[in-house]
């Protein structure tokens, strides 16, 4: 897409270009100029090719808008498919195909994952109502999301459950990003202890449970994340 925007604008340009220079032979060749004004064939060549330049020009700047309409609707539906509509991050839909990358194959040694439960959730959604829910849901939708650039992939795993797979990470890394959002955890609720943020953690590392398969390794984590951490 990129390719054909330079293409585009190097075509209009172009017509610019070419415009702006007949104009420039006609008003400066003299000659040029009494023939196109006197000669009524000349002058009607000029007007004929005058305005398919003009409709060459409108065309394509026609043609031009629709694309980006059309690319500005591809990334809405982009969007819409592969985002959570609540949160604005990876949705299910995301996380398998993300998953799916690595199906059927082995992982990289280093390769972890991390699922995060909710649990205070149905707490929330009953005592404040289902609107109280959603606002945790985003407020922890955020710290996950800034927690995880340069980090890991995260996704909303449905419900109140939470994915984060890592490409490079070994137990010192896990324990960083825990304690990390352990902190970001405290501080949301110090701010906001009547909608607390409590949440269960299941981690599982390649490097120690040797597993070769991504969702042996993600099932692994959903296990411990049930259990309790």
């Amino acid at each position: 897409m990129k390719n054909f925007d330079k293409i585009k604008t190097l075509q209009l340009l172009l017509y610019v270009a070419i415009a702006g220079f007949s104009l420039f032979v006609i008003f400066r060749d003299k000659e040029l100029y009494q023939m196109a004004a006197q000669d009524v064939h000349v002058r009607t060549l000029c007007i004929a090719l005058w305005i398919s330049l003009g409709a060459s020009f409108i065309f394509m700047f026609l043609d031009f808008g629709s694309f980006t309409t059309l690319r500005r609707e591809n990334k809405e539906l982009d969007n819409a498919v592969f985002s959570d509509p609540l949160t604005g991050i990876a949705n299910r839909y995301s996380c398998d195909a993300y998953i799916s990358q690595y199906a059927h194959r082995k992982i990289p040694e280093k390769m972890a994952c991390a699922t995060i439960d909710l649990v205070s959730l149905p707490v929330i959604n009953e005592t404040y109502g289902h609107e109280a829910g959603d606002e945790v849901i985003q407020h922890f939708s955020d710290i996950i999301l800034d927690l995880s650039m340069n980090r890991c992939f995260v996704g909303r795993n449905g419900g109140n459950k939470f994915l984060a797979i890592f490409q490079d990470c070994d137990r010192d890394a896990m324990q960083q990003f825990m304690d990390t959002l352990g902190n970001r955890i405290r501080n949301h609720n110090q701010m906001q202890p009547e909608r607390e943020i409590r949440c269960t953690i299941g981690t599982a590392l390649n490097t120690e449970e040797r597993l070769g398969e991504l969702t042996g390794l993600i099932a692994l984590s959903d296990k411990r994340a049930e259990e309790g951490g």
